[in-house]
């Protein structure tokens, strides 16, 4: 610990963001970061992985410069047989793909209308009363399987990678199948009544049963219908990047004033605000002038103040008790800033500054994720060297390998020199993405091996987090 904090003291001072170190972490980062490179060790090694490492982003950088120095992964190396490409990438490069409230992803939509299942982040918790908030007398279902893993995992195969309609449908057949007497009835809720109380069944198809629960919750859920209006309220900011409209700032603030009459919160709109900031990217001060963003924090700040009870627990904490003028307008300031980062974070790219495109006047302007981007350059065979993949050399010989390039053309590694590749998402990552880098990968190169990984499954709303995060003080 005393060396940790003297590497802290030691570290010399950034300029910016791409010059962190691990050294400039905080010292819960930096222990967090040593968890993570272990994890990540062991997962290499689970499938006897020589690994080359690959970064995108300050964050990945930090943790990929760990992970080639770790003393376990040296000696892995050393006698592992299967090469495998790490691709490490950092989520906040790209939080307007995160705060996207549609998806034909069925997980994607479970995940926005159910409430997550209690200390898990990447199930939801199913609730399986006839009460709309549910019970003490029964526990909460679940999208894990209980028994069969492999028949679980066919159904979180469906969950993952069908279409919406096709996912209903095979579970509505399923569910069909596995029943009695169910000749008259093809509606989901039917079947769903048809199993209810019938014990012997619910522990037969115990996994079946809970997934169709859930999806019948989902059709009559109220956060379905809001997440619709938001992704309404999404793609008509969206159009005013067309660099001759108006800013996007002037509709927020008007939903700000009449939020209530939408049904909406003000976690919903501080959602979207994360959207567009980091959509904006380079462009933030063009589209979103001072003079707006200083109604926008008067406004917030008074939404604070005259509705503090109201508030989500998530910003109560954040702004703090009790609500004065003072910290109302200093929360309004800190997520100003915070935003203003999120659109400086792909400041240092060549390649990747932009997130939206509209190819001519005729068509709308259209988000571009930057998980395709990056992995569709990634089979590329025009694009020599990307500049924001950096690769992470590690040992004599790669050093050598650098040396000998300075005075002659070497070709660099590419991640796709390696038979498998790991895409770790530092930060979270869509269900819908996941589907996206799969279809991808069969795309360009189905003989490829791709494994995706994260720290958890993220929803839109989990994106606020970035922009009421508190300073911590030493």
């Amino acid at each position: 610990m005393l060396k940790t904090r003297a590497r802290q003291v030691d570290a010399p001072t950034v300029r910016s963001i791409n010059e962190l170190t691990y050294a400039n972490l905080p010292l819960e980062s930096q222990v967090q970061v040593r968890q993570l490179v272990n994890n990540l060790n062991q997962l290499i090694q689970h499938i006897n992985g020589k690994d080359d490492i690959f970064t995108v982003g300050p964050f990945s950088r930090i943790l990929g410069t760990e992970l080639d120095a770790l003393t376990a992964a040296k000696t892995r190396r050393k006698t592992a047989t299967n090469k495998v490409s790490v691709i490490l990438v950092d989520r906040l490069l790209d939080l307007a793909s995160a705060t996207e409230s549609s998806s034909d992803n069925l997980y994607d939509r479970l995940l926005h209308t159910l409430g997550r299942l209690h200390e898990y982040s990447n199930d939801v918790e199913i609730n399986m009363t006839t009460e709309p908030q549910g019970d003490l007398t029964t526990a909460p279902g679940c999208l894990a399987p209980q028994m069969d893993w492999n028949e679980g995992l066919e159904m979180m195969d469906h969950l993952f990678h069908d279409s919406q309609e096709q996912a209903m449908e095979w579970f509505t057949t399923m569910l069909k199948d596995s029943l009695e007497d169910t000749n008259d009835l093809d509606k989901l809720g039917d079947l769903i009544s048809h199993c209810n109380k019938n014990w012997d069944y619910i522990e037969r198809f115990t996994h079946l049963y809970q997934i169709g629960y859930a999806l019948w919750r989902t059709q009559e859920n109220h956060k379905a219908t809001r997440m619709n209006v938001l992704e309404g309220i999404r793609k008509s900011l969206i159009e005013a990047f067309d660099g001759e409209s108006p800013s996007p700032l002037i509709q927020v603030l008007q939903l700000l004033k009449t939020r209530k009459d939408s049904n909406l919160s003000l976690d919903d709109i501080l959602v979207l605000l994360v959207h567009i900031y980091s959509l904006a990217g380079e462009k933030r001060e063009i589209l979103f002038p001072l003079d707006l963003e200083d109604r926008l924090k008067s406004i917030i700040a008074e939404i604070f103040v005259n509705e503090c009870d109201s508030l989500s627990n998530t910003l109560q904490d954040f702004v703090g008790v009790p609500v004065d003028e003072v910290r109302a307008h200093r929360a309004a300031q800190k997520i100003v800033e915070q935003l203003h980062c999120i659109s400086g974070y792909r400041s240092h790219m060549k390649r990747y500054k932009n997130l939206y495109q509209r190819k001519n006047s005729a068509m709308p302007v259209e988000c571009t994720s930057f998980l395709q981007q990056l992995v569709e350059d990634l089979f590329d065979p025009s694009l020599g060297d990307n500049p924001d993949l950096e690769h992470k050399s590690g040992g004599l010989k790669d050093l050598l390998k650098t040396g000998f390039s300075l005075f002659v053309n070497v070709r660099k590694p590419k991640p796709v020199d390696n038979p498998i590749v790991i895409l770790y998402v530092c930060g979270g990552i869509r269900p819908d993405e996941v589907k996206l880098i799969r279809d991808l990968f069969r795309q360009k190169s189905p003989s490829h091996k791709v494994l995706i990984a994260s720290s958890h499954f993220i929803s839109a709303h989990d994106a606020i987090h970035h922009i009421l995060k508190k300073t911590v003080s030493n």
